[in-house]
């Protein structure tokens, strides 16, 4: 009885330690695989962590382009197409990758569009700006030529009217005069009757007028109370001439006496005779002496 129940036991401790065996072969096996297994998934993880990782420097790249202006170099655009083309090429993408890039190169596409149509406009406006401010420059330089015949039609204008108004005051004058004009005889300061038609006041020659003399002599010239007065020119009957000032009839102040030979004095005269600086020259227009003079002599 004890024999039965020894080899029982022996031959179920080998039972047990050949289970044990077995089992710590089995685990030892699974374990193994289940390195290897975690092993795989490690690297695949680490493969998917790159994916990510590269398509966000990418969308990183692509949000950097899309916040610059509309006037950035097209050049970053392209460079950027270039980046998700090497992407597609070097990574395995899974569809929703795939799309999710695609909706990104669409977009990027459209920002190239929108881009160069904005430029396209710029450059338009650009052109209508040259030819406003050329159109501008044709108005400025009409509106100067329009000034500046504008001012030119103006001064004529003004001086025409100056002219007229001359004119009109000129007429005026002689309607003035004429009122004024009248032909009387008196005696003259020193007891000639003389003839004269000019203005007059109070009967009297006054202003301008012409008077003969009935020696022969005749006057043109200012009268003052019927005396030769002012500037005028007397001539003789033996064809002497003095032209010069006068006062009070007589030949005072500056005044150029004409001989008929072809002679003159230029110079200064007073109570009728030759007095003060004065030239005489000949026929020729020489000077014969040039000096002082009283009372028609020459003074040494």
């Amino acid at each position: 009885m004890n024999s039965i129940n020894d080899k029982s036991v022996r031959r179920t401790k080998r039972w047990f330690i050949g289970y044990l065996l077995l089992s710590i072969v089995f685990f030892a096996g699974l374990f193994y695989l289940d390195g290897n297994e975690e092993h795989k998934m490690k690297e695949q993880l680490e493969s998917v962590e790159e994916n990510v990782k590269q398509l966000n420097k990418t969308i990183e790249t692509y949000r950097a382009i899309i916040s610059t202006t509309v006037h950035s170099d097209l050049s970053q655009l392209n460079q950027l197409n270039d980046e998700i083309d090497q992407l597609r090429n070097r990574l395995e993408l899974d569809t929703l990758q795939t799309e999710y890039l695609d909706n990104y190169v669409w977009f990027l596409q459209s920002i190239r569009d929108s881009i160069q149509g904005i430029r396209h406009h710029e450059n338009n406006r650009a052109e209508n700006r040259i030819n406003l401010q050329q159109r501008n420059q044709i108005l400025v330089r009409k509106q100067d030529s329009l000034k500046k015949n504008w001012h030119k039609k103006k001064l004529k204008m003004q001086n025409r009217l100056r002219n007229l108004q001359h004119k009109l005051d000129h007429k005026k004058e002689q309607l003035s005069q004429q009122e004024h004009i009248k032909v009387i005889t008196f005696e003259s300061s020193k007891g000639k009757k003389v003839h004269y038609l000019g203005e007059t006041d109070n009967g009297k020659a006054y202003g301008g007028g012409i008077g003969i003399w009935s020696t022969g002599g005749m006057y043109q010239g200012d009268w003052k109370s019927n005396q030769r007065h002012g500037e005028g020119r007397y001539e003789w009957s033996n064809n002497h001439i003095y032209e010069g000032e006068f006062k009070n009839d007589v030949r005072e102040g500056e005044g150029i006496y004409y001989w008929p030979s072809g002679e003159r004095y230029e110079g200064e005269w007073k109570n009728d005779r030759r007095n003060g600086k004065g030239t005489l020259y000949d026929k020729d227009g020489n000077i014969q002496y040039q000096g002082q003079w009283k009372k028609d002599e020459i003074m040494k």
